[in-house]
């Protein structure tokens, strides 16, 4: 059954809130359209699509919100907490619960109303819609393909624990477990290929014509063709990378968790420092403009230019664990208490 309106603050877990930036620091930084309240925690992706916001987080509730107001427009309830945030697609939105039950659940886009429920287990990463499948990773360390029409298994493959979702490369699926990366058919499930990977990626891959570009938590971005995943380079950072690469034509960008900015050309691997922020990153780069997007532990996010300058910060509640997402008139950001906020361009 549907809920309505957003989560008592009585039930919310203490959250710090903004912390105090100096009114040098936010001048020139875009207006904010509105401000709202869905949820706590919340879970990346975040879907964006039809003048809506769909959301969900660990108060196991998915949120549907207006892009233009912020209200909120409906929201369902879960029997577990909500990590692996939401999927859209089509006029559904799937999201999947972890502890203590682990359930799928295909919700109407418009009202909220459950189409269908799937008992999987435990997820242990986003889901994803490839190859006509729903794909689900269980802290078993299977992959799970569901039918989103119907939530009806087709396979189950065993492949790892996952921590970042499955992505289509080409007609094919490639997902990656704590040491290993798959290449695998969608039809089916059978495994094609199977390499070592040294390093966990958290924050998914990137494609970039016939190479899929990853971050890693060993200090690393890798770059594999996508035909058998075999290296093409490997660039060393200067700490582990939680959050996916940016690119931009022939440059990839990447943020380690200390705050160091690297632009990697994609054709040959070579990486080059060029911004040190000091300061813990959580989030991004988001592309914006000419410059970037970036938000941290301290729940600022902060403007760049395209040298890594800062331009102007912004605060919201502590942490930014989703990346800021862009709109076609500016931004979201979404700070760690459940608090959203539109900012014009």
């Amino acid at each position: 059954m549907a809920l309505t309106g957003t989560v008592n603050a009585a039930c919310i877990n203490y959250h710090p809130g903004p912390v105090a930036v100096p009114a040098e620091q936010t001048a020139g930084a875009p207006a904010q359209i509105w401000t709202s309240h869905a949820g706590r925690t919340i879970g990346a992706p975040v879907a964006v699509q039809d003048g809506m916001i769909y959301a969900a987080g660990v108060d196991r509730v998915v949120h549907a919100i207006t892009l233009d107001s912020g209200r909120v427009r409906w929201g369902f309830r879960l029997t577990g907490t909500l990590l692996s945030g939401v999927v859209r697609a089509d006029s559904s939105v799937y999201a999947a619960s972890a502890r203590p039950i682990g359930h799928v659940v295909a919700l109407s886009a418009a009202t909220g109303r459950k189409w269908w429920s799937a008992d999987v287990g435990e997820v242990a990463a986003p889901l994803s819609l490839v190859g006509g499948f729903l794909l689900v990773p269980t802290r078993k360390g299977e992959l799970v393909a569901l039918e989103p029409a119907t939530g009806k298994l087709r396979w189950r493959r065993r492949i790892g624990v996952a921590r970042s979702s499955a992505v289509p490369a080409g007609d094919r699926i490639v997902v990656a477990s704590l040491d290993s990366i798959y290449l695998m058919s969608p039809a089916d499930g059978s495994i094609l290929q199977r390499r070592p990977m040294r390093g966990v990626v958290l924050g998914g891959w990137r494609e970039s014509g016939d190479l899929l570009i990853g971050a890693t938590t060993d200090s690393t971005i890798v770059a594999l063709r996508i035909s058998d995943l075999s290296r093409v380079w490997t660039a060393r950072l200067d700490a582990p990378a939680f959050t996916a690469p940016a690119l931009r034509g022939d440059t990839a960008f990447v943020m380690t968790r200390i705050g160091s900015l690297y632009r990697v050309a994609i054709s040959s691997g070579a990486a080059e420092q060029f911004a040190t922020l000091a300061w813990p990153a959580t989030a991004g780069p988001t592309l914006y403009q000419d410059g970037f997007l970036v938000g941290g532990a301290d729940g600022t996010v902060r403007g760049l230019d395209g040298d890594g300058r800062e331009l102007w910060r912004i605060a919201v509640w502590r942490p930014v664990d989703v990346a800021p997402i862009l709109l076609d008139d500016g931004f979201l950001v979404i700070g760690g208490n459940g608090d959203f906020h539109r900012y014009a361009r």
